[in-house]
């Protein structure tokens, strides 16, 4: 990924764990559990990444919640989900 200030290699591996019940604010689903893990690498340094996805037939992506972890830095977390 090449972005206006910097560029941006990740590579990891994709799970699919199966098909879990999931709540959300959109309401409650079966969906198909996905997770990741992999690495990050960038002028700045390297990480980790580590993220779990949420897929509902039908509706796409319902949740996704991913952490980043670059080298000599405190880990981000972010979460998004379907709210209706």
């Amino acid at each position: 990924i090449t972005t206006d200030t910097d560029k941006i290699k990740s590579s990891g591996t994709y799970t699919v764990i199966g098909d879990v019940p999931i709540k959300i604010a959109a309401g409650a689903f079966t969906a198909r559990k996905i997770v990741f893990t992999g690495s990050t690498e960038t002028s700045k340094g390297q990480g980790i990444a580590k993220g779990t996805y949420w897929f509902v037939k039908d509706l796409g992506a319902v949740k996704t919640e991913m952490t980043q972890t670059m080298q000599g830095q405190a880990a981000q977390t972010f979460v998004l989900e379907l709210k209706k």
